[in-house]
């Protein structure tokens, strides 16, 4: 373009595009290369100035001087937390400092502007929120949750980082120079981290840094920060939510112009960080577009000059806005390398440019050192981790809050739980806790109480002194620090760690001390912080392979397999391994860390398929790494061998529960005299070592059980030993005596109460069995099995009530007490009828014959014994086969003798049964009147007396009886009274079935199709989760497929489908809730 033609075209496009510059992001660049074709490189020059003019107006639309009043006002509130006061504010947000009044802690609340309520913005915020929760590093500000506030404002709520800014610094003057790479030192590992956690932060800058009062820095601001596996022409986040580029000028790559900015980056917007304190003035002085910005002298992308050479109006344009930094502005004294250095950071080609921030740490690290920090904050004996720190976020933050209302804090937790690992993460941060300088000592390998003192002096470098003077020395160099003393394992010499922590408290009044101990020191104003083990997969994330991924437990395998085997692919079969694998452990880090190990030569899948006997399996491979750690076992192993005889005796004997176990089991099993508080007193201490988890239930109860591999150990030194067979005995022992009591309840109003204590001893209760089998007889194999076939009914346990019954029928002998084998003979035919009646799915059909002759045994045998309660439940059950065949008249007679019997014996919960299968007998005659008559006579027997399980099923039969014979009143009545009924007991699956069913079915006849077809759904797949399908036994059932092929007729087969998936989605009880009551 020549001069000439400009002068002789006063309407020149590009002359009115470059009359104003802030006009030039208005410009139609498109349409301007349309109808200028010839002016192609002039306007691609312009369209980059247009580029940085947005980044200019958008800091001028977000500058501190234009913005509106506070969003926020001291005083105000956002859920728990209290504002204080404004403490900044950008064009991402505006921050205010704040109190967590449920933790006491000073935050930082962050919440967007008025200007930025859009989709975008909120999504861009929501970013931010999760980046930062993917980092963890102490020099990274840590957020500790998002929120959305009663007004739907989004806030972020992060640690509040006390300090100025390194822009108030830099203002004073230069910073030395051995200063500022210590500074720049910490900020480029928090970029390195934020790398290796695959984020760039994309702003870096002096205002977005803030130094603390120990002198240490924390990197701020990830507002605009994008994930590096993300692309951003796919999402737009290279751009700003205005549509402009994001980022702050004088700072900004080149190539994040063009939004295609990657770690290079940010080594771009260090090199201006590390420039400015070394100078006190930026590399590249920024204003509203007056001053200079880092120059586009070349397009990264093509390798071409925007600006040519013989184009001098065009080049003297750009001058005004493109610089290079001023070399000559560095003090004399900077080192050639680190001038290289920063030269190297600021190529304006990302080609060129240095790498990666390693590169840049080892630079600055050959000058000072690695990780330098002033002495002031941190001394040396604190041990580097040998791997990363996952998750343990929240754990890490209470207990770190645990220092505003306490100075010593232990951490207690069972053997390889993490307690070390927690402690050097809650000390990482000295400031969080109130200290400034951090000492650390192990106590490990201290075997003598007395050398305690000694362990402590040999880690503050005062080995040589003399016993008489080792307190007062110690208290005279921790009194002289504002420090934390945190002090590891200690739960062997637990007592000579709190005499010395009780005299140190006394000359060290601002001293600060964190211990690891698996049970508490018992100091005076001692804080304990109970570290569990890591959150386990649950059902509904193991279900989604992005929020197991998100599984703390999860996380840690992932990551220490990725350093044991770094090409192993985790698919979607290898991460369910891998879940199951941290289930199988209960979430342990030490077992988790030492499966992951394996990887190195076994795939997750096959780690996990040797997983039966987990102590062989996790030990440590790596014997480098040997020591009381290097396996789980021997982790446990140390912990036992600190107990007392009777406390030792108690841990081997409790490993003959198989999931838990409540105290007056503890008691019996320890002891035949069963005394409770002597057993209260050994499992009170077990707990305090954190050798056993004490579980509370919302019934008010208590129960206690091992993690899994303590159990193993526990069950590894009890094995082969006297007391394995004593305490198996009286295991047997107890547990049939629970069986046999529950027998009875399992018929009673207690019926909700018992089935929960029976689930949680399910495993217990099959234990016992087992060990039963092995006995000479079977007697108390049976009175377990035939004491709980009804649980095993109720709760869809049949298949297994199947096979054990069957195992044990072929031990009966003649020697065997009739009335256990009559009992076992009625309960195996019981749970056939149950899989018969529900179709239980895989089951197979049911063999009439086989069936009949097991009822006919025990009928005979309780005969035999005079036996009329055994006979009017053999009776019962044999009426129930033959209706199910057809065979009406042998079955109502069969019916009739034991509704006789039972109300002989004033049994009238068996001689409502009997009259409800009567009125079943009649329903599938269908004789309609007869079988409500019947079943009315039942439920009246029934009604009141307590079990609201067999009374919401006569009460369902009613209501599809009435509805059927056109008693619409009557049947919403039913109707309403089962689900009533239902929604007061525990265990909902069959009825709730019914009552669901039944609603559907009065809902389509009269004619609320939507909702009869939804209801359809959800009953579906209730039935599905039991494992049922419908079958012709249960009679009111049989109008089901009728009723769905007259909603299709009438709906249409989309409009059913819509309605029918979308009850399907529903919940058992968000489906009981819409069954409504039918208008009369």
């Amino acid at each position: 373009m020549t001069e000439n033609r400009r002068s002789n075209d006063d309407s020149d496009p590009l002359d009115a595009a470059a009359s104003d510059l802030a006009d030039l992001r208005n410009v139609d660049w498109e349409e301007l290369r349309r109808s200028h074709p010839d002016l192609g490189s002039e306007i691609e020059s312009l369209e980059a100035l247009a580029r940085i003019a947005s980044v200019c107006a958008a800091g001028e639309e977000h500058s501190p001087g234009g913005d509106p009043p506070s969003l926020l006002k001291p005083g105000d509130r956002l859920g728990r937390f209290r504002v204080e006061r404004e403490a900044g504010r950008g064009g991402m947000g505006i921050v205010y400092k704040a109190v967590d009044e449920r933790l006491d802690r000073r935050v930082a609340i962050k919440v967007l502007p008025r200007h930025a309520r859009s989709v975008e913005w909120t999504e861009r915020f929501a970013r931010e929120a999760k980046l930062l929760a993917s980092l963890s590093h102490p020099n990274i500000a840590t957020i500790y949750t998002m929120e959305e506030g009663p007004d739907g404002r989004t806030y972020l709520v992060m640690e509040w980082v006390p300090g100025e800014t390194l822009r108030s610094v830099i203002a004073r003057g230069p910073i030395p120079m051995r200063r500022a790479l210590e500074m720049c030192l910490e900020i480029g590992e928090a970029l390195y981290a934020a790398h290796e956690g695959g984020v760039v932060h994309r702003d870096l800058k002096p205002g977005n840094v803030m130094v603390l009062p120990s002198g240490r820095v924390k990197v701020l601001d990830f507002g605009i920060a994008r994930s590096l596996d993300r692309g951003s022409d796919s999402d737009g986040e290279g751009r700003s939510a205005g549509g402009g580029i994001s980022g702050t000028l004088g700072y900004l790559a080149p190539e994040a112009l063009e939004g295609d900015d990657d770690r290079r980056a940010d080594v771009f917007s260090f090199g201006c960080v590390l420039y400015e304190c070394l100078v006190g003035s930026p590399a590249f002085p920024t204003g509203p577009f007056r001053g200079k910005s880092p120059a586009l002298f070349a397009d990264p992308l093509r390798g071409e000059s925007l600006v040519s050479p013989t184009d001098r109006p065009q080049e003297e344009a750009l001058a005004s806005v493109v610089s290079r930094p001023d070399w000559r502005a560095l003090p004399a004294a900077t080192l050639p390398s680190i001038q290289d250095l920063i030269r190297g950071c600021l190529e304006f080609d990302p080609r060129q440019r240095i790498g990666s921030m390693r590169t840049v740490l080892q630079a600055i690290e050959s000058v000072v050192g690695k990780v330098h920090r002033p002495t002031s904050v941190l001394t040396a004996n604190v041990p580097e981790p040998p791997t990363s720190f996952v998750g343990r976020e929240t754990e890490v933050t209470e207990c770190r809050a645990m220092f505003a209302r306490s100075r010593h804090v232990t951490v207690t937790g069972p053997g390889g739980c993490g307690k070390t690992r927690l402690a050097l993460r809650v000390a990482s941060d000295p400031d969080e806790v109130g200290a400034g300088v951090v000492w650390f000592v192990s106590l490990e390998s201290v075997t003598d109480r007395g050398r305690v003192e000694l362990a402590v002096a040999a880690a503050l470098g005062l080995e040589d002194l003399p016993p008489e003077r080792l307190i007062d020395r110690l208290a005279a160099r921790l009194g002289a620090e504002n420090g934390l003393l945190v002090i590891d394992n200690c739960e062997h010499v637990a007592l000579a760690v709190r005499d010395l922590i009780l005299r140190l408290d006394v000359s060290c009044p601002d001293m600060r001390f964190l211990a690891t101990s698996r049970l508490a020191l018992g100091c005076p104003g001692e804080s304990v912080f109970r570290l569990e083990p890591m959150a386990v997969p649950s059902v509904e994330e193991i279900r989604n392979p992005v929020r197991l991924r998100e599984c703390e437990s999860v996380r840690l395998f992932l990551d220490r397999m990725g350093a044991a085997a770094d090409d192993l692919r985790v698919d979607a079969e290898a991460l369910g391994a891998v879940a199951e694998i941290c289930r199988r452990v209960e979430g342990l880090p030490l077992a988790i860390e030492l499966a992951a190990a394996r990887t190195v030569v076994l795939t997750p899948v096959e780690v996990l398929s040797r997983m039966d006997h987990q102590l062989p399996m996790l030990r440590e491979a790596d014997r480098a790494r040997a020591g009381r750690s290097a396996a789980l076992r021997d982790t446990i192993a140390w912990s036992v061998g600190l107990l007392h005889e009777d406390e030792e005796r108690a841990f081997r004997a409790f490993a003959v529960f198989a999931d838990g176990w409540d105290l007056p089991a503890a008691s019996f099993v320890l002891a035949e005299s069963g005394d409770e508080f002597e057993t209260l007193d050994v499992i009170t201490r077990l707990a305090e070592q954190s050798l056993l988890r004490v579980e509370r239930f919302p019934d008010q109860t208590t129960r206690y059980r091992y993690l899994e591999p303590i159990r193993q150990f526990a069950a590894e030194v009890l094995r082969d030993t006297d007391l394995e067979s004593e305490v198996r005995r009286r295991h047997v022992e107890y547990f049939a005596a629970v069986a046999e009591r529950a027998r009875t309840e399992l018929h009673g109003p207690g019926l909700g109460a018992c089935l929960d204590r029976l689930d949680r001893d399910h495993e217990n209760l099959l234990a016992a069995i087992a060990h039963g089998e092995r006995a000479p007889g079977v007697e108390d194999a049976l009175r377990i099995a035939v004491g709980i076939h009804r649980f095993w009914q109720i709760r869809g346990h049949v298949r297994i009530g199947q096979r054990v019954l069957d195992r044990l029928l072929e031990r009966i002998t003649e020697a065997t007490p009739d009335r256990l084998a009559a009992g076992a003979f009625l309960a195996r035919a019981l749970l056939v009828i149950h899989a018969g009646r529900f179709s239980v799915l895989d089951d197979g059909p049911v063999d009439p014959m086989a069936l009949r002759r097991l009822l006919e045994t025990a009928l005979t045998r309780f005969r035999r014994l005079g036996d009329r309660q055994g006979m009017a439940s053999a009776l019962n059950a044999l009426g129930i086969e033959h209706n199910s065949h057809g065979d009406f008249g042998a079955g109502s007679a069969a019916l009739e003798e034991a509704r006789s019997l039972y109300l002989d014996l004033g049994e009238f919960r068996g001689a409502a049964g009997a009259s409800n299968n009567l009125g079943l007998a009649a329903w599938l005659r269908r004789d309609l009147p007869d079988a409500y008559r019947l079943i009315g006579e039942g439920h009246a027997l029934m009604e009141g007396r307590g079990d609201l399980r067999f009374e919401s099923i006569m009460s369902t039969n009613l209501a599809f009886l009435s509805a059927r014979l056109g008693f619409r009143a009557d049947a919403g009545k039913w109707l309403a009274k089962a689900k009533d009924l239902v929604e007061g007991m525990s265990d909902t699956t069959e009825p709730a079935i019914g009552v669901v069913l039944c609603g559907a079915e009065i809902d389509e006849a009269e004619g609320r199709d939507p909702r009869a077809a939804w209801l359809f759904g959800a009953a579906d797949r209730m039935l599905a989760e039991a494992g049922v399908v419908l079958t012709p036994e249960q009679p009111y059932w049989h109008e089901h497929d009728a009723c769905v092929a007259r909603l299709l007729e009438r709906m249409g087969r989309s409009s059913f489908d819509r309605e029918y998936e979308a009850g399907r989605s529903v919940t058992t009880a968000q489906a009981l809730r819409a069954v409504a009551t039918p208008r009369p």
